[in-house]
């Protein structure tokens, strides 16, 4: 019977701290997510963002930089160029890039 409440004992502490982890994880995911400007925003914040200008108005100039800085971020992120690449690489596949 001391066995059986020994067993039970660690079991539960075993899941609970598996759950512990999992939480933290999940918060480390979340605050990641953040620092790398990807956290929820209204279309409201990220329009102000996207309008340097503050016309009111998102020009293509202003798209494209954006495009880009987002672009280079990745490129920090992943130490690679990802423009044109699929999993296969290019070339592979039917895509625009395929040949």
């Amino acid at each position: 019977m001391k066995l059986l409440i020994a067993a039970l004992a660690i079991a539960l502490t075993t899941t609970a701290f598996a759950e512990e982890k999992k939480q933290e994880k999940k918060q480390e995911q979340k605050q990641e997510r953040k620092r790398a400007g990807m956290g929820r925003r209204c279309p409201k914040e990220i329009f102000a963002k996207l309008d340097t200008d503050k016309d009111g108005k998102l020009s293509q100039k202003e798209f494209e930089a954006n495009m880009k800085a987002r672009m280079e971020k990745m490129k920090e992120r992943h130490g690679k160029d990802l423009r044109g690449k699929g999993p296969h690489g290019k070339g592979k596949g039917k895509g625009r890039d395929a040949k």
